[in-house]
């Protein structure tokens, strides 16, 4: 029950009004598809009788549906999790439907038949969906859902579609402390803290004594959260809250650090068995592989080298979104395959074994959010890496992924913080799309009596790597339309041929002539850039709202050397010209000369940054538009008469 009361909207359950269906449009977004009227959630824990504690989590939503693409919404689910091997509990739910007719409201509760538990994306849910959903429907549900233990969930106050009224309470025992972790920047309607006394028969408190703490957080017509291209993942920007448990008060009144720091969680993880246990303790038969990779490898960098080459090459892996064991460490070698930790601790395990020193990085990918660096929330992490270093000289590994060279890791891996799990060193690494300098590099040859380009097209790690995860397993044929797709602009061209495609330590290589056909016109019009001319604006909104995530710094090069043809003159040149991006971050180059019978053109597009702020984004849109303007200018070849 509230301590507090706040000014907020009616939200006795079932109290839906003829007014409520009268809007035709919210002013908050006139063409929504669907509104929250409101969306509340509350959290409390409950003592039973033999002091234990579980945490009742109470959430409460009413739903305008304004056409039909929201329909969606009508369809609940509710994920339940294992806990401590004890299932969370589903209490007081209901869901009901409301319509409009002859200018009274109707009432159609969900049917219990149709709610059912089942399995969604490998997670156990409680899945119904509410009945009669038209256009103009309100449709409202709640539940409690009850959970062994003393964590709380977090809340966002933002999603796909706007809230008119979003509110979280919390009511926290004055023995748990805990952090609250904010994101999105918030703007709160109410942030509200009050004190006041409960009994508890766990401590004993004075009669008067304040030893409950309330918190309150609203956010009122809170916008919609539209992607954004080049963002990783738009649930980064998203406005929410969230706990993570820092210390308890003891029956004898002191408190205890739980999960404060990372020492405390670096030996915590380093001692269980779904994570360093088995790295650490199973010798012998990480020995005897370690043995067949390194052969009489004597150099420690070549050892490392080998161990990997092994790993990768010999294990296959079943799941790439894992930081835990799905296996002992025993039946990952036995059976070559686990899931991406299985054979990244393995490798660890065995350079560890080779007296190397190896320790695992905990991280999140790009799609799965970042991390806030303050605290050492366990449940944001998904990923698990290695970190070698050798003389001083530190390297990231990923052995999952079959086409990864040595000290290469997946892009979605350079999501920001990540941590080095080492008893002995346990530090945060900052793992940035920044740091990664990539580049795309093409030479054009034209000779004046060929009726073709020939073209060589090469790549650095990163989009090397992009493109041979997109590519897969395919057959050769398959090859070359996808090569034509992700590298040439659909161009038309022949006699295409990939170089290091197969091998997973070497960068592509894309060789290709592309047809030229001059005719005999008096007046010829050559645009130099062929296909890697950029045709559109990658950045077509006019505003931004969110940072402009690229996956790396990166640097394109074009250089062509072209015989003019023969019976031609040159009568119109392009002018060079360089454009800059707010000084220093980005340039474009443009060098063209004549030199007798050849003419030279050095192309230079670099960003020498992966993340922009929205404040840069009209400057980076614009220095596209001018580069997009500069690559279309022609050469201009005329008939010697």
């Amino acid at each position: 029950m509230l301590k507090a009361q706040v000014s907020r909207p009616d939200m006795a359950f079932g109290n839906v009004k003829a007014e409520d269906f009268a809007p035709v449009t919210y002013s908050i977004d006139t063409s929504a598809a669907a509104v929250y009227l409101f969306d509340v959630g509350s959290v409390y824990f409950h003592e039973d009788a033999s002091t234990h504690y579980e945490e009742v989590y109470q959430k409460h939503t009413r739903i305008r549906i304004m056409n039909k693409s929201a329909f969606g919404l009508a369809t609940i689910i509710i994920p339940l999790l294992d806990v401590d091997e004890d299932e969370q509990k589903i209490e007081d739910l209901q869901a009901t439907t409301y319509n409009i007719s002859n200018g009274k409201v109707t009432v159609q509760p969900v049917n219990k038949n149709a709610i059912y538990k089942e399995k969604y994306k490998g997670v156990k849910v409680i899945k119904l969906a509410l009945p009669d959903v038209k256009e103009g429907s309100i449709i409202e549900y709640s539940y409690t859902i009850k959970t062994p233990g003393i964590g709380i969930p977090g809340w966002s106050f933002q999603g796909a579609y706007p809230r008119l009224w979003s509110q979280y309470e919390v009511i926290i025992p004055y023995f748990y402390d805990y952090a609250v972790l904010k994101q999105g920047n918030p703007v709160f309607k109410i942030d509200s803290t009050f004190s006041y006394h409960t009994e508890y028969s766990y401590h004993a408190y004075k009669p008067d004594e304040d030893n409950t703490l309330q918190r309150i957080w609203v956010m009122q017509n809170v916008p919609a959260i539209a992607p954004e291209p080049f963002t990783n993942t738009i649930e980064n920007n998203v406005a929410n809250v969230e706990f993570q448990l820092s210390a308890y008060k003891n029956q004898a009144g002191k408190y205890v650090a739980y999960d404060r720091n990372w020492f405390n969680v670096t030996m915590r993880l380093m001692r269980n068995i779904a994570f360093g246990y088995d790295m650490i303790n199973e010798n012998k038969r990480v020995n005897d592989i370690v043995k067949e990779a390194t052969g009489n490898t004597t150099q420690d960098i070549d050892k490392a080298k080998n161990i990997y080459k092994y790993v990768r090459d010999h294990f296959t892996c079943t799941d790439h979104d894992s930081k835990y064991l799905s296996q002992e460490m025993k039946k990952t070698i036995q059976s070559k395959q686990g899931n991406s930790a299985d054979i990244n601790l393995l490798l660890i395990a065995m350079l560890m074994n080779a007296n190397l020193v190896a320790s695992p990085v905990l991280l999140s990918t790009v799609d799965n959010g970042k991390i806030n660096y303050e605290y050492p929330v366990l449940s944001k992490y998904n990923y698990v890496v290695c970190q070698l270093i050798i003389d001083k000289k530190q390297y990231f590994l990923d052995a999952s992924y079959k086409y990864l060279p040595f000290s290469k890791l997946p892009g979605e891996c350079y999501n920001g913080y990540a941590r080095v799990i080492n008893p002995l060193n346990s530090q945060g690494i900052y793992l940035s799309p920044n740091s990664l300098n990539e580049s795309i590099n093409t030479t054009v040859l034209i000779s004046a009596k060929d009726s073709k380009a020939m073209v060589t097209t090469s790549l650095s790690a990163q989009p090397t790597i992009e493109v041979k995860k997109q590519l897969g397993a395919i057959s050769k044929e398959e090859e070359i339309k996808r090569i034509k797709a992700l590298l040439l602009n659909e161009a038309n061209v022949n006699n295409v041929s990939i170089h290091g495609l197969s091998d997973a330590d070497t960068n592509i290589a894309v060789k290709y002539e592309v047809p030229l056909d001059f005719g005999s016109e008096d007046v010829i019009y050559f645009t130099p850039l062929l296909n890697a001319q950029i045709k559109s604006n990658p950045f077509v909104a006019a505003t931004r709202k969110y940072q402009i995530e690229l996956p790396y710094c990166k640097e394109e090069t074009f250089r062509l050397t072209m015989e003019i043809p023969d019976g031609y003159e040159v009568d119109e040149l392009p002018s060079s010209s360089q454009i800059k991006l707010n000084e220093n971050a980005g340039l474009f180059d443009y060098s063209i000369n004549r030199n007798n019978n050849t003419i030279e053109l050095n192309v230079k597009m670099k960003l020498t940054k992966a993340i922009y702020e929205p404040e840069e984004y009209q400057a980076l849109r614009d220095f596209y538009k001018n580069i997009i303007k500069k690559e279309a200018e022609q050469i201009v070849f005329k008939k010697v008469k």
